[in-house]
């Protein structure tokens, strides 16, 4: 799993596919603009209250920015307000909360918030359990090709965990998962290769997909390529 930044801005950067750059840092210009109704303006304003940027550190504020800059459609202002009730950030926490906003951010264009809101339905955490509805939102951001839903999708047909079990399905999952860098998913496919579960048996191939999840310093696929070292594999 991808680790959480430490600001709900430096998560929410890749929710929205145009934000980089604050439009201009003076606060009063962005104040002015977000009064206007412009999201954007109320999202870097946010981003500068959460982090002490320009102004002084006011969580809480940010918070109410976000919540704007989400009514005005901001897929990032989503997943950041999302983030801010999941941590208890500027408000009171609150997991469900934090699910019905990651799902908005996913409807405006996140696929991190499709996965995100995927990830707490198939974990029951906050919210009531429902591996139908988390294994939607993980297949929505995959056909984004976004790695860590392709994986977790993976891993529910590999196991059979609230969908049917389908190993075939998985390997397809994992494969397009490790096509986009993520280290464990190369390794999960190298397993189903090296036991020959949904793809041919092929132990060349299981090794050559540990050595790709080690060279990105995933420590299980390391610790394989050890083993079968020493074995003289």
């Amino acid at each position: 799993m991808r680790k959480l930044a430490a600001s709900a801005f430096a998560v929410a950067v890749t929710a929205l596919p145009l934000l980089v750059i604050a439009q201009t840092q003076n606060p009063a210009a962005l104040q002015k603009a977000c009064s206007g109704g412009d999201g954007r303006s109320c999202f870097d304003l946010a981003v500068m209250y959460e982090g002490g940027r320009h102004v002084a550190l006011d969580k809480a504020k940010a918070a109410l920015l976000y919540r704007k800059a989400c009514d005005s459609g901001s897929a990032g202002g989503c997943f950041a307000l999302g983030l801010m009730y999941r941590y208890g950030k500027g408000v009171a926490q609150s997991k469900a909360r934090a699910a019905e906003l990651y799902e908005k951010s996913c409807i405006a264009g996140s696929d991190m918030g499709c996965w995100s809101s995927g990830r707490l339905f198939d974990k029951g955490d906050g919210v009531t359990q429902d591996k139908n509805k988390a294994a939607q939102l993980y297949e929505k951001a995959c056909d984004n090709s976004y790695p860590e839903a392709c994986h977790d999708l993976g891993f529910m047909y590999a196991s059979g965990d609230g969908v049917t079990a389908d190993k075939a399905r998985a390997a397809e999952l994992y494969r397009k998962a490790c096509d986009g860098r993520h280290a464990k998913s190369c390794f999960s496919l190298g397993v189903l290769y090296q036991n020959g579960e949904g793809v041919p048996r092929d132990k060349a191939k299981a090794t050559q997909l540990n050595r790709k999840a080690c060279n990105s310093r995933y420590a299980d696929a390391c610790k394989v390529l050890e083993r079968d070292s020493r074995a003289g594999q």
